[in-house]
């Protein structure tokens, strides 16, 4: 082949490329338009069905999980303490189930049946097979701290579901997954949400958005609903929750009332669909909970 022939075959093989790009690039935002027109956000997230005070030492409750549903009791982890508290939604008791004794920035928890995970910003993933066993340990290592935030668990691909509040990538969110049967970390996110994606969800739905070089808010806590498989990541740097479609595309943003919501940390759902956001509070922590509206 001559080089005038090379250059032509190249040059048009660029041009079918580029075209192609092109037809992806609007057949994806044509479907994520589509998708996000047809979803339905199935709570009123600022008028909890109920809500409950959590005791004074729970006021900086950072995690939430379900221990049990029958009788509902859920998991609660606060900041500085490793211990595990049950908070019982009908009696409205708390007591400490489990106590690993260690003195360190906890930021999420998630009961696994018949372990417990407990994670720290600074990525140390304890787990605790055996409430009086002593608790395995491992240790996340990135190049920069993420500064990890937020703990969930996707019962449909059993793994937990791990969220930095850091940006690893400028104006990038990642979430990220660990196999709880090999207790192994995938250092791949599996989901990722830009700060495009955020403006163009708000130019389609009329929201009021100034562009930024940042994410727009910081992750607290994670949770993957138990009917739908959407993601359900909370913020309570930026006050918002999102939902994310199993493709990774944004459905849904939602602005979180600041009266009640002081500090939005811990997210989870029971297996019917109800939802359950644990607030920090000045004097005393909060659980909300939502069913699901008609």
């Amino acid at each position: 082949m001559t080089i005038l022939n090379t250059t032509v075959y190249y040059s048009k093989f660029m041009k079918w490329l580029l075209f192609s790009l092109v037809i992806v690039a609007f057949v994806d935002c044509n479907l994520e338009t589509k998708e996000t027109a047809s979803y339905h956000f199935p709570y009123i997230i600022n008028q909890p069905t109920a809500q409950r005070q959590l005791p004074s030492y729970l006021k900086e409750v950072s995690g939430l999980s379900i221990l049990s549903e029958t009788p509902l009791r859920l998991a609660c982890i606060q900041d500085e303490v490793g211990a595990l508290y049950s908070y019982d939604w009908t009696t409205r008791q708390t007591t400490i189930v489990a106590n690993l004794n260690i003195s360190a920035d906890f930021e999420g928890i998630e009961v696994v049946p018949p372990a417990v995970f407990m994670l720290t910003s600074r990525g140390d993933l304890y787990k605790l097979s055996d409430f009086n066993d002593a608790p395995v340990h491992q240790k996340f290592n990135f190049r920069q701290s993420p500064n990890f935030e937020g703990l969930g668990y996707d019962a449909l691909k059993n793994q937990l579901l791990i969220i930095p509040k850091a940006e690893l990538t400028k104006g990038k969110m990642f979430v990220f997954g660990y196999d709880v049967v090999r207790d192994q970390f995938n250092y791949r996110p599996m989901i990722e949400l830009s700060n495009k994606d955020i403006k163009r969800y708000c130019k389609n739905n009329g929201i009021d958005y100034k562009k930024q070089k940042q994410f727009p808010f910081a992750p607290s806590g994670i949770a993957r609903h138990p009917l739908t498989g959407n993601y359900y990541i909370l913020a309570a740097q930026g006050g918002t929750l999102c939902v994310i479609s199993p493709q990774g595309r944004l459905l849904h943003l939602a602005f979180l009332d600041t009266q009640i919501y002081p500090q939005p940390e811990g997210i989870t759902f029971t297996t019917n669909g109800d939802l359950y956001i644990a607030s920090e509070g000045d004097e005393v922590g909060y659980l909300m909970q939502f069913k699901i509206k008609n």
